[in-house]
C-alpha cells in the first residue's frame, strides 16, 4: 500500500498502517457513522481493517459495537 501512495492519493484512499487492532477497528466502525457528523464533506466513505488472529480477539468488542451501529446507505456492510 505505500508504494501504492501516488495512485491512492489520487483516488482520495487513505491508508495508515498500525499496530492497534482495537484503534483501527473502532476507526473503521466510525466511518459508517459520517452521515452523522455535522459539516462532513464526503459521504460513501468505506474502511477495511485486517488483523492477525490475537488482535481479532483484543478488537472483538469494537467490532461488536461497529456492527450494532449499523451502517449508512452508501457505506460498507459488515461481513
Amino acid at each position: 500500500m505505500a508504494r501504492a501512495a501516488r495512485f491512492l492519493d489520487d483516488a482520495g484512499v487513505v491508508f495508515r498502517p498500525a499496530v492497534n487492532e482495537e484503534l483501527a477497528a473502532t476507526a473503521v466502525a466510525g466511518t459508517q457513522l459520517l452521515r452523522q457528523a455535522p459539516g462532513r464533506r464526503h459521504d460513501g466513505v468505506t474502511g477495511f481493517w485486517y488483523g492477525k488472529n490475537p488482535g481479532l480477539d483484543r478488537a472483538a468488542d469494537a467490532i461488536r459495537h461497529g456492527t450494532l451501529a449499523g451502517t449508512t446507505a452508501l457505506g460498507a456492510r459488515s461481513r
